[in-house]
């Protein structure tokens, strides 16, 4: 949303692209809010996204519903 180095954090936090994508978050209906807190933990243990991933693209395949838990 900004650079910490060029803006300060008021500047960025009260931006309209802040704006923006706070609304995109609120109304989004497939866990967005997750987005910015799940990249750490992902990075962290990278190898869980991708188990996520192939289990659910191998539910799909087979008829199934993507599992959210």
């Amino acid at each position: 949303m900004g650079d910490l180095a060029a803006q300060s954090f008021d500047e960025i936090w009260h931006s309209k692209q802040a704006r923006e994508i706070r609304k995109i978050v609120s109304e989004c209906k497939q866990h967005c809010w997750m987005t910015g807190t799940a990249v750490p933990a992902m990075r962290r243990r990278p190898i869980e996204p991708v188990k996520w991933v192939i289990t659910n693209k191998l539910r799909l395949h087979h008829g199934k519903s993507i599992a959210i838990e």
